[in-house]
């Protein structure tokens, strides 16, 4: 078995029933995409020992979002948008990351857990109108199947009976099979 995981891996971020947001009413139940990016800046947070960046709470995560989606007339259902605004937190904080948005290809992801320790947020249809969930790592059996190790909000998918959803292990085929239109990577940022 070879297991590649991006490190430290964030604690699971399941939805809390947290409280609307003031101005775009926005709820931690409403969006899987708010929780995947929450989750990056807790990660970063580890990664660079901000304990600020660490007790990010997805309604705080939120909060400041919808800041940013009313000041420039974004989208808070675009993962562009949310990858914008994580840029720019980041550039703003002296942190030298960045999300860069792809098209999902299963080959690109395995290279990235094989050669990096960053975790990734991918865009799935798990269910019919499509989530997002964190990528930890890929993990291969000795039979070479390969699985993706994530982190889900919503809890097990894609049917969710299971509401525990950290670290669960998805068929790379099947995933993908289901469709992964969109990967979002962490990566350096160079210069």
């Amino acid at each position: 078995m070879i297991v590649q995981l991006s490190h430290p891996i964030a604690p699971w971020n399941p939805q809390r029933k947290d409280p609307k947001t003031p101005r775009l009413f926005l709820e931690d139940y409403q969006q899987c995409m708010g929780n995947v990016f929450q989750d990056f800046i807790v990660y970063v947070g580890m990664l660079k020992n901000i304990p600020d960046f660490i007790r990010l709470t997805t309604y705080n995560y939120y909060a400041l979002l919808e800041d940013f989606v009313i000041k420039n007339r974004k989208n808070v259902y675009d993962s562009a948008d949310h990858a914008e605004h994580f840029n720019q937190l980041m550039a703003a904080n002296g942190i030298k990351l960045r999300i860069v948005k792809k098209k999902g290809d299963k080959e690109e992801l395995c290279k990235y857990f094989g050669t990096g320790t960053y975790p990734c947020g991918l865009g799935t249809y798990l269910t019919h109108k499509g989530h997002i969930i964190r990528g930890i790592g890929i993990i291969e059996s000795t039979d070479g199947r390969k699985s993706l190790r994530s982190s889900d909000p919503y809890g097990r998918g894609p049917r969710y009976i299971d509401p525990y959803g950290h670290l669960v292990d998805y068929d790379l085929e099947d995933l993908f099979q289901m469709g992964v239109p969109t990967i979002l990577y962490l990566e350096d940022v160079k210069g």
